[in-house]
This record gives C-alpha cells, sequence and structure tokens, in this order.
C-alpha cells in the first residue's frame, strides 16, 4: 500500500490543481461579466484638459472573440468590411464626434462666368486653423464647401483599487480620447479589448 502513496499524493495534487484552476477561472469570467455590465450601463464623463481640449472618458468593455463578432458595429464594419477576423484582433474602438460652427464673415461681390457671360454673386470665406468654409450664393442656392480639421488623441490605462493610500491590482480599465478641435463634441465612444488569451 505504501508504494502507492506517492502516486496517490501526485494524483491527488492533479486534481485539486485542477479544481482550483476552474474555480479561478469561473471566478475571473464572474468577475469580466459584472465590470462589463458596469460598463454598459455607465455613461460618458467629459471634462476639459489642461489646455481647455475637450475630453470623454469611458470605461473599457473586456469580450471574447464569440461576444465581438456579435456587436453589428464591429461585424459589418471591422469584420466583414475589413475583411478581419475576430480572433486576429486585439482590441477596437468607436468614436462618433459632432462639429457645430457659429460663422459670422463678411459677404463679398464677386463675378463667376457662366455660359461665358459675367454674373455678379455674393461669395463668402472663413476660416481658422480647425474650420474653412467658402462659397458663393447663386440666384437662391449656395454652392461652395465647407472643410473640418480634427486630431482625436486616445490613451488607454489601467485604473488600480485603492485601501487607504495603497494602491494595487485593477479595478478597471479607462479610455480617455482628447478632442483638439474646440468645435468637436464627442457624442458616443467605445473601446472593447479582446479577452487575454494564451500566445
Amino acid at each position: 500500500m505504501k508504494k502507492y502513496l506517492p502516486i496517490l499524493l501526485v494524483v491527488s495534487f492533479a486534481l485539486n490543481a485542477g479544481i482550483f484552476k476552474l474555480w479561478r477561472g469561473e471566478r475571473s469570467e464572474k468577475l469580466r461579466y459584472k465590470a462589463n455590465q458596469g460598463v454598459l450601463l455607465d455613461s460618458i464623463d467629459y471634462y476639459k484638459s489642461e489646455n481647455g481640449e475637450l475630453v470623454a472618458s469611458v470605461e473599457v468593455l473586456t469580450l471574447t472573440n464569440k461576444e465581438l463578432e456579435e456587436i453589428a458595429w464591429v461585424k459589418q464594419g471591422v469584420i466583414d468590411n475589413l475583411n478581419l477576423k475576430a480572433k486576429r484582433l486585439e482590441s477596437v474602438s468607436k468614436t462618433e464626434t459632432k462639429t457645430e460652427v457659429e460663422v459670422k464673415t463678411v459677404v463679398k461681390d464677386s463675378i463667376i462666368y457662366m455660359d461665358s457671360q459675367p454674373y455678379e454673386v455674393n461669395c463668402l470665406e472663413f476660416k481658422d486653423p480647425f474650420i474653412e468654409l467658402s462659397g458663393c450664393i447663386i440666384e437662391d442656392n449656395f454652392e461652395g464647401k465647407i472643410k473640418s480639421y480634427d486630431t482625436l488623441i486616445q490613451a488607454v490605462y489601467r485604473v488600480p483599487k485603492k485601501f487607504l493610500f495603497i494602491r494595487y491590482g485593477t479595478k478597471a480599465i479607462r479610455q480617455e480620447i482628447l478632442s483638439k478641435n474646440p468645435y468637436t463634441e464627442i457624442v458616443y465612444t467605445e473601446y472593447i479589448e479582446l479577452k487575454k488569451r494564451r500566445r
């Protein structure tokens, strides 16, 4: 009997290790689901940066490949349109902005040629580092161009847990998006990180 004792101990240890691994995996999944529910119920936080630029802040969703494929904008825009497989993705993000500008500028008289005939029309032009507007009023119609320039800077970082003055582990992952255009409003943002997998 004694000669079988080491084998029984090894088997017992292996079983306990397997059960512990399963328990840890289940616990990790429960924590992930709970965190994702909190993110989906949370709204975007807005604040101004040190330079007065608008920043949108939102927590990050952590999904499996299968869960990622069920999100419409990811499936249509990334998987189908870009022909990328979900299993090869590390993360995806989507940001929607709205640009609204109040324009005050001088209307100038100008001459254009239509059918080789000169016509006097009213034209306007507005330009700053972020917006360009130019065009003319021909009869009752405005014909022109509007250009908007913006740079979105994205930062993803870990928010540590806190106990008194001690910071440890990871409480959440957040995404901060800064818009360089003062006319731009970030109306929606979503960042999805794929669940960590063995490489």
